[in-house]
């Protein structure tokens, strides 16, 4: 019996040492893990369509994926602008100004990434081309803005994505590739965008989640509207080839990722 209880406590503090290794090595990968990867990204977001929820609700998650964020919750209140009014631009990551533009007679409450009228922007940086990152030095507008703008301008997700493609078209796109979720109490759209280079604006499709789906995105891009009508995809006026030339756009029937990503 003593012999047995003997073996019993050896076995286990054996068990405890092989934990404890284990638990020490799995710790010392994670870290190595992380040294070797500073400049990792993966701020992700997870939607769902009205049919897809239990309660019928539409789901739009964030986590966006900075430290610098952590704790951050802004406030805009709503406001009533004087004719003439400007608001100020400024870069979301780094605070730089970047200009200014006219204001509208009335902007509405935004809490962090949603407004009064439950209108929510999430999004997920994957890059692309760096050829086509602005280089006309003119662009005011980086993706930080175009959510917070959009937000203020906005009732409807579909008003927002109006609100965000004019606002790159007359002010220039500031940023690199971005995936867009753009929700609302009724239905949820995906929106990619990406700059021209050297031509003021941006390159832009946006595509409706059916109602009864879910998805998710997280540092690359998977627009496409092949086979959806006008009613549940949108996109720019162009598209650009590989070598980044302008080309027309000729019918929805381009998948936007075999393009614009890295080479």
């Amino acid at each position: 019996m003593q012999l047995h209880d003997a073996y019993g406590r050896m076995q286990r503090q054996l068990n405890l040492i092989l934990m404890t290794r284990t638990s020490l090595s799995l710790a010392i990968l994670l870290s190595a893990a992380a040294l070797q990867a500073p400049d990792a990204a993966a701020c992700t977001n997870l939607i769902a369509g009205p049919k897809a929820t239990t309660d019928g609700s539409v789901f739009m998650t964030y986590s966006a994926d900075s430290h610098n964020l952590y704790g951050m919750l802004n406030h805009t209140p709503a406001a009533k602008h004087a004719p003439g009014a400007m608001r100020k631009v400024v870069e979301w990551d780094t605070s730089k100004p970047l200009g200014e533009i006219p204001q509208p007679a009335e902007t509405y409450n935004v809490v962090g990434n949603i407004n009064e009228f439950q209108v929510a922007i999430g999004e997920s940086t994957w890059g692309g081309h760096e050829e086509l990152v602005d280089t006309t030095g003119n662009s005011i507008i980086d993706y930080g803005s175009l959510i917070q703008i959009a937000l203020e301008r906005s009732k409807t997700a579909r008003e927002a994505i109006k609100v965000m493609t004019d606002l790159v078209d007359k002010y220039g796109y500031a940023s690199s590739g971005e995936s867009f979720s753009i929700a609302d109490k009724n239905e949820v759209w995906v929106m990619e965008m990406i700059g021209k280079g050297a031509e003021k604006g941006a390159v832009w499709i946006a595509v409706r989640i059916p109602d009864n789906a879910i998805s998710g995105h997280a540092t690359y891009q998977k627009g496409r509207c092949q086979g959806q009508g006008e009613r549940d995809a949108q996109q720019g006026r162009h598209i650009l080839r590989p070598q980044t030339r302008i080309l027309q756009w000729q019918g929805c029937r381009f998948l936007f990722c075999r393009c614009l990503l890295h080479s």
